[in-house]
């Protein structure tokens, strides 16, 4: 939810990801340049890491038919807001999901919003976000999810586009690099040390909550394929 990272999905996939390229001299080459570890091994080290991770990585499984694949995915752009919205409305439900009780209402998560109007509207500023549905939240509690839905619909169109499977487990972490940093970006500035980490170097219980964000958007796509209007 707001800045809350979502819980684990059970679907772990293993796989490599590619280390930083050294030079000689104990050197770390960062996009053609080359920085002294020994300046501040520890800050500059993190930071190339960081810069290294947002590098493109080969994938080279491709779509039995790629020209189709993007043809649709070039479709799919026109309502990518439409696809957004409904990505963030399902990782809403993903993180509320574990919260169900026997009555079928959710464990409480109780907020304070600043949605002026959802205060209006609701004559409190208090929201349970657990037991509201997405489109029931106030503004500032859609934000989060709709942030990281935008990078994964993204994502994944972009690798159709471009004719690649994003089933290959290669695009995945890809992908969920993609959604980790742009989570840091937003929420960096608080965040605990553990999920500050690039995403490398994130446990596998992290780097899960950012990967099924990437496997809900290709879930969501491909349902777009499968349906008769695509």
């Amino acid at each position: 939810m707001a800045a809350e990272r979502l819980l684990t999905a059970t679907d772990v996939v293993a796989t490599t990801v590619k280390k930083p390229v050294l030079g000689a001299a104990g050197h770390v080459r960062d996009a053609g340049r080359f920085m002294r570890d020994a300046d501040n091994p520890n800050r500059i080290l993190f930071e190339l890491e960081r810069r290294l991770e947002r590098a493109p990585i080969d994938r080279q499984r491709w779509l039995p038919n790629p020209i189709v694949a993007a043809s649709t995915a070039e479709k799919m752009q026109s309502r990518s807001d439409e696809l957004i919205e409904e990505l963030a409305s399902r990782l809403h439900e993903v993180w509320r999901r574990p919260r169900l009780l026997a009555d079928g209402r959710y464990e409480p998560r109780i907020k304070t919003t600043s949605d002026a109007g959802w205060t209006t509207r609701h004559g409190t500023d208090t929201v349970d976000i657990a037991n509201c549905f997405y489109r029931e939240l106030p503004r500032e509690f859609k934000s989060e999810n709709l942030e990281s839905a935008r990078v994964g619909v993204s994502s994944v169109l972009e690798e159709l586009r471009a004719g690649r499977d994003p089933a290959h487990p290669d695009f995945v972490e890809y992908a969920s690099r993609q959604v980790h940093d742009a989570w840091l970006d937003r929420n960096g500035s608080w965040a605990p040390w553990n999920q500050k980490l690039p995403y490398r170097w994130l446990s596998e219980e992290e780097k899960q909550k950012d990967r099924v964000i990437v496997y809900a958007a290709r879930e969501l796509i491909s349902e777009y394929f499968r349906s008769p209007a695509a």
